[in-house]
């Protein structure tokens, strides 16, 4: 074989092995569907927030994409009552009792509502989810693995802000 063909002999081999990898599902991600679409979180943490319906405190859960689940890793609240952690150590933050749970989920199913004021925190920004949704409009969380890939396309952050 001639060194030319030699050559692209490597050449084509690398190029398929790069391709390969970029088709790999190398990230976990955060899912969100609703009855009308579906789209991604570029993140790995995503922070729900809400207006409690009784308490009519703010409530913010914070959850990292693990895998195939998502973990609870933070929960925040205003006041403490009924429902609330009392078998871990709580502390006190920025006017918040704080509970570390450290709960595995497999996807939460959230009820969205403006009486509520349901949103997501990000690190690319806040979405007051319940602005761009019906009133009891159901969604689903949860994660999936995607490939290099994944980051060509628009993200929820970018779907719900371009209306804007």
């Amino acid at each position: 074989m001639s060194k030319i063909n030699s050559k692209f002999m490597i050449l084509v081999t690398v190029m398929m092995l790069l391709l390969g990898a970029s088709l790999y599902p190398w990230f976990t991600i955060i899912n969100l569907k609703t009855e009308r679409f579906s789209c991604d979180f570029r993140e790995d943490v995503l922070t729900l927030q809400w207006i409690h319906s009784v308490e009519r405190e703010m409530w913010r859960e914070t959850y990292q994409a693990e895998d195939d689940h998502l973990r609870l890793f933070r929960s925040q609240f205003k006041t403490f009552g009924a429902g609330t952690p009392y078998n871990e150590p709580l502390k006190t933050q920025d006017g918040f009792v704080e509970s570390n749970p450290n709960l595995n989920m497999p996807q939460i199913n959230w009820i969205i509502s403006r009486n509520v004021e349901s949103s997501f925190n990000t690190i690319n920004g806040d979405i007051p989810i319940h602005q761009y949704l019906d009133d009891y409009s159901e969604i689903t969380i949860s994660t999936h693995k995607h490939s290099i890939w994944i980051f060509l396309k628009d993200t929820c952050y970018d779907k719900f802000t371009a209306s804007n």
